[in-house]
């Protein structure tokens, strides 16, 4: 939207798939010979086929029309699109669902980029479920639903996110990794509690060694996520010393209280050495059974080694990903006086301004950028300012960050918006 941009043509995944994300049509044609992915349906999607096929395209001016067709010759779709100059606004995301004393961040775009300095109007139609600011942070009150608009050219032009707030009594804490009760692994590893380096709470529980098995764990009480296997992601921080000596790290979550049965199953991909974030969506691990998330006692970690390493784990959550997300209204760093704060956010420019309190007696404050799953994207030490100027990597693709300012003990975080 930022370019003008329609129209879109991938491949890589292998099917084939139409979808109009925000009036930009996405095309994937990844059909071509390989092994066939089984496509997800999601709000976006217009139409999905899991089929070797190919695609041609006709355009003539302004129209554009495109066949996809089958190997055997039947066609899967065919469709006209005619390209358009006239204005239009979009928000992002196109839903939202939150929970009260929770802020989420909107982004509106405009387009073409003829009109991309128009002035944006925001406006809530149920103020006592969700109101929003100028800036198109919306911040959630109570249970229902709202409807926020964000407008252009006197109103003429719209685009609408339904805000669905939502309390959740539920405990998202699975483990927070305080103790290693309960906690076992291979038994050539050497498991001890970490009170030095942990990423939340009063420890973290380490190993060190070459055994397979690093962390496993039966629960005795079954944990409810609360979540389902659209919406359920499993988050917690990972630390590895040396990723060169060891194979493919695998994660295991069941409500069999043991490996291979009624399990979810994961390989870590993007890991660097020291701590890692890490973020699984339910739906995008494979399964075994039928896990019951209402009832999951089961957790394991595990990898294969070439020579002794140091892993750590810590703050394990679970339930739905929409309650992960959003900017509490208030937080307990806010209340004593520490705070990470970023302008312009959403953030066009690439210019970013961060301001911190509560890093006043500290040296070196190390700032990260994040992406939502987890990898770390851009890293720079801040020296004993509490206002600081960054340029934000040119290739930084326009997506949801975490921005994190850490120091000592002290860890803030706060969600970037690049666009």
């Amino acid at each position: 939207l930022k370019y003008g941009v329609q129209f879109v043509i991938s491949g890589h995944n292998h099917f084939y798939s139409r979808a109009d994300v925000n009036n930009v049509m996405h095309i994937t044609t990844g059909g071509g010979g390989a092994p066939l992915y089984t496509p997800s349906q999601t709000d976006y999607i217009v139409k999905m086929d899991k089929s070797y096929h190919f695609c041609k395209i006709d355009i003539d001016k302004n129209n554009f029309k495109l066949t996809a067709q089958r190997s055997d010759g039947s066609i899967i779709e065919t469709f006209d699109y005619v390209k358009s100059n006239e204005p239009g606004i979009a928000i992002s995301p196109s839903k939202v669902l939150t929970r009260p004393g929770v802020t989420n961040q909107l982004s509106a775009f405009v387009y073409p980029m003829d009109y991309a300095n128009e002035q944006v109007s925001w406006t809530s139609n149920n103020t006592a479920v969700a109101t929003v600011r100028s800036t198109g942070l919306v911040s959630a009150i109570s249970d229902g639903t709202a409807i926020i608009t964000a407008s252009i050219l006197g109103g003429t032009k719209t685009s609408t996110t339904t805000v669905s707030v939502l309390a959740y009594s539920g405990n998202l804490n699975f483990d927070n990794c305080d103790l290693t009760t309960g906690w076992t692994g291979s038994s050539s590893n050497v498991m001890t509690l970490n009170t030095a380096d942990q990423k939340e709470g009063a420890a973290c529980i380490q190993i060190v060694g070459t055994g397979t098995d690093e962390y496993k764990k039966v629960f005795a009480t079954p944990f409810n996520s609360g979540a389902t296997l659209a919406n359920g992601v499993l988050k917690f921080w990972y630390y590895i010393s040396d990723i060169t000596k060891t194979g493919s790290v695998r994660v295991e979550l069941s409500s069999a209280g043991k490996a291979d049965t009624n399990e979810f199953q994961w390989s870590l991909s993007g890991l660097i050495n020291g701590w890692n974030q890490v973020s699984l969506k339910l739906n995008t691990g494979s399964t075994t059974g039928t896990p019951d998330l209402n009832a999951i006692n089961w957790f394991r970690i595990y990898s294969t080694k070439t020579a002794s390493i140091t892993t750590r784990i810590d703050d394990i959550q679970l339930g739905p990903e929409a309650f992960f997300s959003g900017l509490p209204n208030t937080s307990d760093n806010q209340k004593s006086g520490n705070s990470l704060r970023i302008y312009p956010n959403p953030n066009k420019t690439g210019n970013l301004i961060v301001d911190l309190s509560g890093f006043e007696n500290v040296f070196e404050v190390k700032l990260k950028i994040s992406n939502l799953t987890g990898k770390v994207v851009f890293r720079q030490i801040i020296y004993g300012n509490s206002r600081s100027e960054i340029n934000l990597p040119s290739n930084l693709e326009d997506s949801v960050y975490l921005i994190s300012a850490e120091a000592d003990k002290l860890k803030l975080t706060n969600k970037l918006v690049k666009y």
